[in-house]
């Protein structure tokens, strides 16, 4: 039996930004056919293609995941394009961060429901989906921000990512009745289009920061697609409402 086998699964990855579209690609190498979902159909188009040159089916959808109903019109519309849903990734960013200080109210709320409420009501909708099947892998992209303080201007982000957290937990507790595993990936800092303005130009900063991580570097994105395919892959079957952490050992400081 091979445990990462993921032919005939049909996969829908919300977020194909740099973490999702490495996902994509990686679920396509083992065999999924994968749908990617994006508010920028730069981005969308551009993982189809990658998933495709790796040897499946894809699609692609581009969605904005701000509100609850966009999200159900969203899901309906992956109705549409596969059969059956098997693995879900939620992995879908913002680059929106300030100082507690100059917090305001738009940028908070923007933040936790991007990252923690239309995360929920994509988990949810999945699931829906998941239940008449008896089985289901859901994948929340969650954050080492959500675990550890960091020291940067991200009070938002780290509510929203350690709420993240505790509802994949709850969640894994919930729905594994129906078949459904709900797990995490905490990633620790991953170079992506996101995170590139705070280190373009500046090797300073890219040293000072490589220098905090035992690894010794930041992660790329297909850093992220080996936890991503165990936890899409019969291999992770037993594994229920974790968070893996994959920060090159940034938390263990």
């Amino acid at each position: 039996m091979n445990l990462f086998d993921l032919t005939g699964k049909n996969a829908f990855v919300i977020g194909s930004g740099g973490i999702g579209a490495a996902i994509a690609e990686g679920l396509a190498w083992q065999g999924a056919n994968v749908v990617v979902a994006d508010i920028s159909e730069k981005n969308a188009r551009s993982a189809a293609e990658r998933v495709t040159a790796a040897g499946t089916k894809a699609d692609y959808i581009v969605a904005d995941i701000t509100k609850k109903a966009d999200i159900e019109a969203m899901f309906a519309e992956m109705d549409r394009k596969i059969d059956r849903l098997d693995i879900l990734v939620n992995s879908a960013g913002i680059g929106s961060f300030s100082s507690a200080l100059d917090m305001t109210e738009e940028v908070w709320n923007t933040v936790v429901n991007h990252f923690l409420n239309s995360a929920f009501w994509c988990c949810q909708q999945g699931a829906k989906r998941m239940v008449p099947n008896g089985h289901g892998k859901i994948i929340n992209i969650c954050s080492m921000s959500g675990m550890v303080v960091t020291g940067d201007v991200g009070s938002s982000y780290a509510a929203a990512k350690a709420g993240l957290i505790q509802v994949t937990k709850s969640l894994g507790c919930e729905w594994i009745r129906y078949g459904i595993n709900v797990n995490g990936i905490s990633p620790g800092m991953v170079r992506t289009a996101l995170t590139d303005p705070m280190f373009d130009g500046n090797p300073e900063a890219v040293a000072e920061y490589d220098a905090l991580i035992p690894l010794g570097r930041m992660a790329q994105p297909i850093d992220m697609v080996g936890a991503a395919l165990f936890l899409a892959a019969p291999a992770s079957d037993y594994i229920v409402g974790q968070n893996i952490v994959a920060d090159g050992g940034y938390t263990l400081r």
